[in-house]
């Protein structure tokens, strides 16, 4: 199971490819619109329960691992830039 995570459901058009590429593998995974800065203490809750979930790995297109994911306990995070999987990069 993977963990694709984005600051808001704006970013998805950037977070589908990742996830469509998942699915082609048959790989499971769980996509949640969250903001550090907006909901810190949900992102910290999703953070510190995704090794419980089962999340092998964390795909973010945050531009960097916010403070509350920081302190917990969890698995590899692979940072995605913005225009990074939705187009050639600049």
């Amino acid at each position: 199971m993977i963990g694709i995570v984005m600051g808001s459901t704006s970013d998805w058009d950037t977070m589908k490819a990742a996830a469509k590429i998942l699915e082609e593998f048959g790989v499971p995974y769980e996509a949640r619109a969250m903001s550090a800065h907006r909901t810190p203490e949900l992102v910290s809750e999703w953070a510190g329960g995704a090794a419980k979930r089962g999340l092998k790995c964390i795909i973010a297109n945050m531009p960097r691992r916010p403070p509350q994911a920081k302190r917990q306990p969890t698995s590899p995070t692979i940072k995605v830039r913005p225009w990074s999987l939705a187009s050639p990069v600049p």
